[in-house]
């Protein structure tokens, strides 16, 4: 597609937009995985997890940044630009594709669907891919996975192959957003071809697409692991669909309702029923056309992200693997957009959706802004906790006269995954020092240390840690053996 003057203007606006919304992650921020970058280094951090995980681009970053020698605080900040960069790329790649089917009438209309796909990608759920350095890579996938899906909905046969080829290409940036190429497939097939019949077709071939694709990068998870000796350990098993059916049916409501803890309980819902009742009020020859090509993005929006899990429970219910869910609004208003008259009308229910619509994003941005002030703010209090703990270990080095080699860490009965005085409990704001990926990593970080992490004995836990319950740091958490720190976590 052509880039006009007028989609210049419009990148710069969505851009300045989320420049604003994302400014806490572009002034340096610390996921739990960025201690395991900083503790394990760049090498390491992409064979063992991007490469071993199928993530072969961002491993090839990783090695790149390692390469170059790239200063942490340089790399995530970077990466996070390019991610945003990205993003913004895909609103004005989605709002060309929706115009192509139907121009904007006029100024505000143009306005309005900008919107509409500004809510689309950059929706609620999207706030957990871009705090980990792998925000680009994801960003990535989305851009590939939507060009593969207004390929793949084109009439010519041979843009089958075309499509089969960039959701290949798609898996090797990020598997986790593999959904979006089937959601986005049938929401361009029922806005080009208003058929039930050709847009099942186009999910069927989508689907066919996504099972290459991904038999292709558990090809090379293996080959990876074969000749690097590494073994994936999050790979599930069709063994178990049985076990996890019914932990998914569970789980959805808590999901719907809940969203991740990233947008504000209930809210989603509510809009999305606000949505569907006002609609159902308007003309019933407009409700007629489109009533039931709602129900179908409905459905697969909220059941494909679970599709992974059939097989494993790894990154189950994370807010990464449930972006169809986040833009299920925005493609809700890009089908009454498309496929009715409302916003063209100047009448009260125009009014009424443009508000809404209006109203949803404003609450998106700054649900977004105030999650990632507490997550900057989790980033003192984890660095206050590690300059304590570091004041503990360095008495005992004092009095002594050793140094501390080498780090055991456990849990207490009931650890604290969540600091009392942060009013949210998404993934963006876990303790990092209650997870084990990030807990020595961020203590050899804000210590200056290097600090070898051991399992814990049995017979040290048993002696010291068995049926402890602490609600704070203490020092009471620390056992000192020679030149090995023990530290149960609270």
């Amino acid at each position: 597609m052509k880039l006009v003057k007028k989609d210049i203007i419009i990148f710069i606006l969505i851009f300045v937009i989320a420049i604003i919304e994302y400014n806490g992650f572009l002034t340096m921020h610390y996921a739990t995985d960025t201690y395991n970058i900083i503790n394990r280094g760049y090498s390491e951090y992409a064979i063992k997890y991007s490469l071993n995980d199928g993530r072969p681009m961002m491993c090839l970053i990783s090695l790149l940044a390692d390469l170059l020698n790239v200063p942490i605080t340089l790399y995530i900040i970077l990466l996070t630009f390019f991610a945003i960069i990205t993003s913004c790329i895909c609103v004005v790649f989605l709002k060309k594709i929706i115009s192509k089917y139907k121009e904007p009438i006029n100024i505000w209309n143009e306005i309005i669907l900008t919107i509409i796909c500004y809510v689309t990608i950059f929706n609620f759920m999207y706030l957990e891919n871009l705090q980990f350095a792998e925000c680009f890579v994801m960003s990535m996938s989305l851009l590939i996975y939507i060009t593969a899906a207004y390929i793949l909905v084109q009439e010519k046969n041979k843009y089958i192959l075309k499509s089969i080829l960039l959701s290949i290409f798609g898996i090797m940036f990020y598997q986790g957003t593999l959904s979006v190429f089937v959601v986005m497939t049938v929401l361009f097939s029922i806005i080009k071809d208003n058929s039930i019949i050709l847009t099942l077709k186009k999910f069927l071939l989508a689907g066919i697409a996504c099972i290459i694709a991904v038999i292709f990068n558990l090809v090379q998870i293996k080959l990876c692991g074969l000749f690097l000796n590494m073994e994936q350990v999050r790979m599930g098993s069709i063994k178990n669909i049985i076990v996890m059916l019914p932990i998914i049916f569970k789980s959805l409501p808590k999901i719907i309702f809940y969203t991740c803890n990233i947008f504000p309980t209930g809210l989603f819902l509510g809009f999305i029923l606000s949505i569907l009742i006002i609609y159902n009020n308007v003309d019933k020859k407009i409700k007629s056309k489109i009533n039931n090509k709602i129900i179908i993005i409905l459905l697969i929006s909220i059941i494909l992200p679970f599709a992974p899990n059939l097989f494993t429970q790894s990154s189950f219910g994370a807010a990464r693997m449930m972006f169809p869910i986040g833009s299920l609004i925005g493609n809700i208003f890009i089908l009454l957009y498309t496929k009715t008259s409302i916003f063209e009308n100047n009448n009260v229910s125009t009014k009424i959706f443009e508000f809404i619509l209006i109203i949803y994003m404003l609450l998106n941005i700054m649900t977004s802004m105030y999650i990632i002030y507490c997550h900057k703010k989790i980033e003192k209090l984890n660095k206050e906790e590690c300059n304590i703990i570091n004041s503990f270990i360095t008495k005992y080095e004092q009095n002594n006269n050793i140094k501390i080699k080498k780090i055991a860490i456990c849990h207490d009965k009931n650890p604290t995954f969540f600091y009392n005085i942060i009013n949210n409990y998404s993934s963006l704001c876990y303790r990092p020092l209650a997870l084990e990926w990030s807990d020595d990593g961020s203590i050899n970080y804000y210590t200056g240390r290097n600090l070898e992490e051991i399992d814990t004995t049995i017979e040290i836990y048993n002696q010291y840690f068995k049926d402890k319950d602490w609600d704070k740091l203490s020092e009471e958490q620390f056992v000192f053996i020679e030149d090995t720190v023990y530290y149960c976590i609270y």
